[in-house]
């Protein structure tokens, strides 16, 4: 087929109007994109609205080393200083359901510079999707994460497993679901015990 006819036929006038497609798609994309954007101090207030409820507290983004991201309970993915001294800790915790990481946004309670408790636990559903059973989990079994600060500074954690110093954390028929739970609040709480608030460096808004 000659180059004329070529651009004469159909199957030109198909590429044409797909390629138009593309670029046409690609430039809205690209325009929506730099709209719907969230930027990092948006974000942060959103997790402050969503999980601290006090609209006057502001945070800075905590620039975490490999070292301080990981520890025996899993990874700590973000962290927020508070300006009331607080902390809010997201940590995923190993050996969840199927061997799946389960996280959770830990809130810690600081006083002086130093771990005092847990204030809440709180998930986001749709960050454990693989977690079938996280509705197992109830409100109960939550609020027992605040109700053992004493335990938690002596040195103790929570655990599906009774004895040993544990405190014991299990929701009925959610044994991995409760253990990568556990993991993710130990993991936080061993964040906040060796955070030093003299030594904290912060992201800059556009790197956090």
């Amino acid at each position: 087929m000659k180059l004329k006819d070529f651009l004469k036929s159909n199957a030109f006038k198909c590429i044409l109007v797909l390629l138009v497609i593309a670029l046409a798609s690609g430039g809205l994309l690209s325009i929506l994109n730099d709209v719907l954007a969230v930027s990092p101090s948006e974000k942060q207030q959103r997790v402050i609205s969503k999980y601290y409820f006090d609209p006057s507290v502001t945070a800075q983004t905590v620039k975490l080393s490999e070292e301080e991201r990981n520890n025996e309970f899993g990874t700590v993915e973000t962290v927020y200083l508070l300006s009331d001294g607080n902390l809010i800790v997201n940590a995923s915790g190993l050996n969840g359901y199927k061997n799946e990481m389960v996280k959770a946004w830990v809130i810690i309670n600081e006083s002086d510079g130093e771990f005092v408790g847990v204030r809440s636990v709180v998930v986001d559903a749709s960050a454990n999707a693989k977690q079938s059973l996280m509705g197992n989990l109830s409100d109960d079994f939550f609020k027992n994460y605040s109700a053992h600060d004493e335990d938690l500074i002596g040195g103790a954690y929570f655990s599906h497993l009774n004895g040993d110093g544990n405190i014991a954390s299990l929701a009925t028929g959610a044994t991995h679901t409760s253990e990568g739970m556990n993991n993710a609040v130990n993991c936080a709480v061993t964040f906040a015990k060796n955070f030093d608030f003299n030594s904290a460096t912060f992201e800059e808004e556009g790197n956090a």
